[in-house]
């Protein structure tokens, strides 16, 4: 018996035991597909988020680190929704800086609450970005591999974006 396994991610394959991207590997049944799979498991990328705001400060900043995937979206979606929803904060600051990649389903995370997060904006019109007050998510410290991406698909129009949480935090006094 014999199946095939198309790799698309070479991040999770040793290169010099495997064929390049897109290559089809045939396997017969006595191969140890189990140990490539769960080494494919082990090397996935890890992702946490943090607050690591000052406490007493209006603005909260929001850590960013590893990678955000479609495995990762839904907790850091889950994250930004309790300090949105539950805790009613507002004033948001990502801190990208120890992102290593996002993908599509990382960047739904964000445009999904941003018009949720400046609901509650006291800003005379919601498209002045330039405005310090009322609610809204301002990105910081991108690598730039990952503001290369944000740029190609417009979101400078829709998020601030700065050099440093430092400045970032300092766009809504």
């Amino acid at each position: 018996m014999r199946f095939c396994l198309l790799v698309n991610d070479m991040r999770s394959f040793d290169s010099a035991k495997h064929p390049p991207l897109g290559r089809r590997m045939f396997y017969s049944a006595q191969d140890d597909i189990k140990g490539i799979v769960m080494q494919a498991q082990n090397n996935q990328s890890r992702f946490s988020v943090s607050e690591t705001s000052v406490p007493g400060s209006s603005v909260t900043v929001i850590e960013l680190s590893g990678q955000l995937d479609a495995h990762t979206a839904s907790e850091f979606e889950r994250f930004l929704e309790r300090v949105v929803r539950d805790e009613g904060k507002r004033q948001l600051v990502l801190d990208f800086h120890g992102l290593e990649y996002i993908s599509s389903a990382g960047l739904g995370v964000l445009m999904g609450l941003i018009e949720e997060v400046r609901a509650a904006d006291d800003r005379p019109s919601a498209d002045d970005l330039s405005s310090p007050t009322g609610g809204d998510m301002k990105l910081a410290a991108l690598p730039e591999k990952i503001f290369h991406v944000l740029d190609l698909l417009g979101f400078p129009i829709v998020f601030q974006i700065f050099p440093n949480v430092k400045e970032a935090e300092a766009a809504f006094q």
